[in-house]
């Protein structure tokens, strides 16, 4: 399926809102002859492949989101990261960058306009004063802060390098990642947009269902069109078993990338 298509069928499926009022695609099945296909999944597992390189993206586990997730969630990121770390397996973190009236426009700052700026509710910008700030549970250690990409960009692998180029994918390229773990919020925001580019990019992507968050109702809608078009949704404890037994098997690999070197 080409990237067009699959654009075309997210932007059939996920539903917005827009003004107040719910928008859905005006495309209806009224052609009974006619054969659609809805329901596909992944065809591969974790397992199908012991040498996976594995990373985990943790996106927007910030501290302005932090009542977007359930304590569970939050739970099973330590977890992953754990894992992740264990293995000798990257992380990424990102976190939302945005601040009202920061001299900074784009398709978002369209699409939102400045609705809810006045209660600080217009979800593009960060309002708390803590709020870039990575929550401590699933913070990077000193040593990792230089894995840490600030992002504007619903997708975490469109945040460019001052050349153009995509820093999350060359440094998982440096580092021969095939397979990522998208974690964090928003669910079907960030994370839908973030899997959704990985997958193009040639990356196996999984999207743990239990370790995101989202203030939306479209979490699970979100999760439905991910587990249908490009990601499986593995429980975190599986994905975490795989490592452990990975662990058990093979030295740790070298993680450690640069700033030059991106």
């Amino acid at each position: 399926m080409t990237s067009v298509s699959l654009a075309l069928v997210a932007a059939v499926w996920v539903v917005q809102m827009c003004n107040g009022q719910m928008v859905t695609s005006p495309l209806k099945n009224d052609m009974p002859n006619k054969r659609w296909y809805t329901s596909y999944r992944a065809a591969w597992n974790l397992r199908d492949k012991p040498d996976r390189k594995m990373a985990l993206l943790i996106d927007d586990t910030q501290e302005e989101y932090r009542d977007f997730f359930a304590k569970e969630s939050v739970d099973n990121i330590v977890s992953l990261l754990a894992a992740f770390r264990k293995a000798g397996m990257p992380v990424v973190w990102s976190y939302w960058a945005r601040r009202w009236q920061d001299g900074k426009t784009g398709s978002m700052d369209r699409f939102y306009g400045d609705a809810g700026t006045d209660s600080q509710l217009n979800p593009n910008y960060i309002w708390m004063d803590n709020g870039f700030e990575i929550m401590h549970e699933v913070a990077p250690t000193k040593e990792e802060e230089h894995m840490i990409v600030p992002s504007e960009h619903l997708d975490m692998f469109s945040n460019m390098d001052k050349d153009g180029y995509s820093i999350i994918h060359g440094m998982l390229q440096k580092l021969g990642v095939d397979t990522i773990v998208t974690v964090g919020a928003w669910t079907d925001e960030c994370i839908l947009a973030t899997a959704l580019s990985g997958f193009q990019k040639e990356y196996d992507s999984i999207v743990p269902w239990d370790a995101v968050g989202t203030p939306s109702p479209y979490g699970d809608e979100a999760m439905k069109i991910m587990t249908s078009i490009c990601c499986r949704t593995d429980v975190s404890a599986d994905i975490v078993a795989y490592l452990e037994e990975r662990s058990a098997a093979q030295p740790k690999a070298n993680t450690q990338i640069e700033l030059a070197e991106r």
